[in-house]
């Protein structure tokens, strides 16, 4: 017997917490997402944006933001 249900993306998206849409919306400092970021940067051995995003369990455009922000850091 097949007790499979197929759920939407809305309904899988329903059963966790949202996604944060901005690093304020993680409740979270920038300073500790810099230093996490910074810190998954370093275990990995070809960091990408999509890793670095997989490992501290945010959206793509966040790590992206993070990473920018470092860079910028780093030249300054």
């Amino acid at each position: 017997m097949d007790n499979t249900v197929t759920l939407t993306r809305a309904e899988i998206e329903s059963l966790g917490p949202p996604m944060p849409e901005e690093l304020d919306e993680t409740g979270l400092s920038e300073e500790f997402l810099s230093e996490l970021t910074l810190k998954h940067v370093a275990s990995l051995t070809n960091p990408t944006t999509r890793t670095v995003a997989e490992k501290l369990r945010l959206p793509h455009v966040l790590a992206e933001l993070l990473l920018h922000q470092l860079r910028r850091e780093k030249t300054d």
